[in-house]
C-alpha cells in the first residue's frame, strides 16, 4: 500500500510526457534557428549563389577547393540550397560536385531533415533521387519520417515510405512516427503510416502506444483510425503501457468526452485499475473532469465509486485531495453507497484530504454536509530509526501542511 503524503503528484509516463513535449519544443526552436540563417556578409559568393537558387552562377564557381564550404553554423551548400528553395537541378549540381548530402549542421540537421520540415516536396524528392540516406538520423535522433509525421507533411511521408524510409524507427524517446504523429493528431499522415504497414500497438519509451497518446489528446478521427485498423491489425483499447494504465485512463484523465464515448463503445473496460489503483473514475475525479465523472457513472455503473486506489482514496477522496470542482464533490455524494465520512484502508477520511491541501471551500462544504473533524488516520512515522503508526485527526493534517491558519475559523 502507498502512503497518501508522498503520492507522486504525476505518473512517471505524465512526466515522461511533460519531459518530450519540451524536447520537441526545443527541437523546433533549433530547425527554426537553421532554417533562417543571418546572411553575413562573410558569406562567400558561391554560398549567396546558393542562397538565391542560381545554379549557373554555382556551376562557374563551384571547384573542388570550395565545394565543402560551411557557415558559422555548419550549413553546407546544399542546406543553404534547400532552405531557399532551390530547384532540383540545383540539387543535383551540388550532390554531383561533391557536396555530402549527409553533413549535419551544428544544430543536428541534415539538408533532408530541413526540407522535410519545410515541407518542401521538390527539394525532398530532388535529395532522395541524389541517394539520400533516408533513415539517417539527427536532432533527437529523429528521421525525416518522424519530423514529416510531426510537422503533418502527409505527401513527404508518402515520398519517404516509397523511398524505403524506416517506417517503425524509434526516435531518441522511442517513439515511433505514428506515435508522433498521433501526439500531434495529424490524422491524414496516421492514414498513410497505416496503409505502409507502421505497427499499429507499437510500443514507446514506458509502454505508451499510439492509442495512449491519441486519446490522452482527445483526437478524435486519429483515435477511430487506430481503433478500426486496416485488415487484420486493430488497435487494442484496452492496451496498458508499462503503468497499466489503458487509452480510457488518459482520455478521462484529460476530459475528453467524445473520445470517451467512442472508447466505451468499442467495448473499453470503464473500471480497469493501474498500478496506483487508480480507475478512470479517479483520475478524472483528481483532475476535476466533472463531465467525465457524471458520464462515466450514467454510462457504466458504481463498480468504481468505492474502490480505493493504493493510497486508500476513493473517487471522492480523489476529488477533495484535488479541490478542483465542489459541483463534481456534491455528485459524488449524492452517488449511492457514499459516505462522507468514509475511512479508507489507513484511516483518512475525504476531509483529511481536502485539509491537508488546503481547499478552504471543500473543507467548509463537507463540515455542512456532516464531515466528523475527530476520525484518525494511521500514518506511519519512520523518525528515530524504527517504524511506528501514530493516528491523526484531519486538523493535524492541514497544521502539518502550515495550513492550520487558514482551516482555524472554518473548523
Amino acid at each position: 500500500m502507498g502512503n497518501y503524503k508522498s503520492r507522486p503528484s504525476i505518473s512517471c509516463a505524465d512526466e515522461l510526457k511533460k519531459k518530450i513535449s519540451e524536447s520537441y519544443s526545443l527541437f523546433r526552436s533549433h530547425v527554426i534557428e537553421d532554417l533562417r540563417p543571418v546572411r553575413e556578409t562573410e558569406w562567400t559568393e558561391l554560398q549567396q549563389a546558393c542562397s538565391v537558387c542560381d545554379t549557373s552562377k554555382v556551376i562557374a564557381l563551384i571547384t573542388d577547393h570550395n565545394v565543402q564550404e560551411k557557415t558559422d553554423t555548419g550549413l553546407t551548400l546544399l542546406h543553404i540550397a534547400c532552405i531557399s528553395g532551390g530547384s532540383k537541378h540545383l540539387i543535383e549540381v551540388l550532390i554531383q560536385k561533391g557536396v555530402r548530402p549527409g553533413a549535419l549542421s551544428k544544430n543536428q540537421f541534415s539538408a533532408l531533415h530541413l526540407a522535410t520540415y519545410k515541407g518542401d516536396i521538390d527539394c525532398v524528392q530532388g535529395l532522395l533521387e541524389g541517394s539520400v540516406d533516408v533513415n539517417q538520423t539527427g536532432n533527437s535522433g529523429l528521421t525525416a519520417l518522424h519530423i514529416a509525421a510531426m510537422c503533418g507533411h502527409n505527401e513527404i511521408a508518402t515520398c519517404l515510405l516509397e523511398h524505403d524510409a524506416n517506417i517503425d524507427l524509434g526516435d531518441a524517446v522511442d517513439f515511433s512516427p505514428l506515435h508522433i504523429a498521433c501526439n500531434f493528431g495529424h490524422d491524414k499522415v496516421v492514414e498513410v503510416l497505416l496503409k505502409y504497414g507502421a505497427d499499429i500497438n507499437i510500443s514507446g519509451s514506458v509502454g505508451d502506444r499510439p492509442l495512449h497518446l491519441a486519446a490522452g489528446k482527445g483526437y478524435v478521427r486519429v483515435t477511430q483510425y487506430l481503433v478500426e485498423g486496416t485488415g487484420n491489425s486493430k488497435a487494442d483499447v484496452n492496451v496498458k503501457d508499462d503503468e497499466e494504465h489503458t487509452p480510457i485512463h488518459f482520455c478521462c484523465k484529460s476530459g475528453h468526452l467524445v473520445v470517451l464515448h467512442y472508447l466505451l463503445e468499442q467495448k473499453a473496460d470503464p473500471h480497469v485499475a493501474n498500478i496506483y489503483g487508480d480507475t478512470p473514475l479517479h483520475l478524472a475525479c483528481y483532475n476535476g473532469k466533472v463531465e467525465v465523472v457524471k458520464q462515466l457513472i450514467s454510462r457504466t455503473g458504481l463498480d468504481s465509486i468505492t474502490k480505493e486506489n493504493i493510497f486508500s482514496e476513493t473517487p471522492l477522496h480523489s476529488a477533495c485531495t484535488s479541490g478542483k470542482s465542489l459541483d463534481m464533490i456534491k455528485f459524488l455524494l449524492d452517488q449511492p453507497g457514499v459516505k462522507i465520512n468514509y475511512q479508507g484502508k489507513d484511516g483518512h477520511t475525504a476531509f483529511h484530504s481536502a485539509c491537508y491541501h488546503g481547499h478552504i471551500r471543500v473543507v467548509q462544504y463537507l463540515l455542512e454536509k456532516g464531515a466528523d473533524i475527530n476520525l484518525v488516520a494511521s500514518v506511519s512515522d519512520q523518525s528515530g530509526g524504527s517504524e511506528r503508526r501514530e493516528d491523526q485527526t484531519a486538523i493535524m493534517w492541514a497544521f502539518e501542511q502550515g495550513r492550520i491558519s487558514d482551516l482555524y475559523y472554518t473548523c
